[in-house]
């Protein structure tokens, strides 16, 4: 090692962060952005919800608690999305949704699957 060198040894890996960006999300926000600037629209109340670390996708559903209501469901960047997580979205939809209108943050609901795959190996094909 040289005098003008560092060396460092992580004893733990790095196990937080996230993935960069997408070209397509990125496109997407710019696209949306003059939209968004006026707020309490569905364009706004998106972009906020994606701008938050840890979210790949939201899903509206309107009226399920009311007129002036929507539940949003939140799909995160791992399995299931953590109360911190559906505690920040809360907060960053908040800020750009217009009174009456009430927001539910929701964890979508998980459902298992199963498949059978059944394989049949020939050596003879050509």
């Amino acid at each position: 090692i040289s005098a003008n060198s560092l060396k460092v040894i992580n004893n733990y890996g790095i196990v937080n962060g996230s993935d960069q960006e997408s070209d397509d999300r990125f496109r997407f926000r710019i696209a949306n952005s003059l939209v968004a600037a006026e707020q309490a629209n569905f364009t706004s109340v998106r972009l906020a919800a994606l701008s938050v670390p840890g979210v790949a996708d939201v899903q509206f559903v309107n009226g399920v608690n009311g007129t002036a209501s929507f539940d949003l469901y939140v799909k995160a960047l791992s399995t299931e999305p953590s109360v911190g997580l559906l505690g920040s979205v809360q907060a960053a939809v908040e800020l750009v949704t217009a009174f009456p209108i009430r927001v539910f943050v929701r964890a979508p609901l998980l459902v298992g699957l199963e498949f059978f795959l059944h394989l049949n190996l020939r050596s003879d094909i050509e």
